[in-house]
């Protein structure tokens, strides 16, 4: 048995033919605009972006306190340079990984928190 034989086809609503075939705007009496003005902006509350800065913050100063000496760093790409071993480029390339990451992150939520 055919499934298609079995639907038989609905006449158009009134309102469907209006909208499919009418490329003008069909007056509402303002309620579209009523119903867009009544609605508010979602915008996140000044706790959330306290506490998102003071997380970044507080990973920028463990970040900076952890990482080696800037001596250390560039003796570690000295000899790395000098004998052609990628070994001694870990550290910095981690070092400089962590870093952007954070700054990375300080800047999503920066831009997310002041997007109208």
């Amino acid at each position: 048995m055919n499934d298609q034989a079995n639907h038989e086809v609905e006449p158009d609503d009134v309102l469907d033919v209006l909208l499919r075939e009418s490329g003008q705007y069909i007056p509402d009496d303002g309620f579209t605009v009523g119903v867009l003005a009544s609605l508010s902006r979602c915008r996140r509350p000044l706790a959330h972006l306290l506490i998102m800065t003071a997380a970044a913050a507080v990973a920028s100063i463990l970040a900076i306190w952890w990482i080696p000496p800037l001596a250390e760093l560039q003796a570690s790409v000295a000899k790395g340079v000098s004998t052609g071993e990628l070994t001694y480029f870990v550290v910095p390339l981690l070092v400089l990984t962590a870093l952007a990451s954070i700054l990375w992150a300080e800047m999503e939520i920066l831009w997310r928190e002041t997007e109208v």
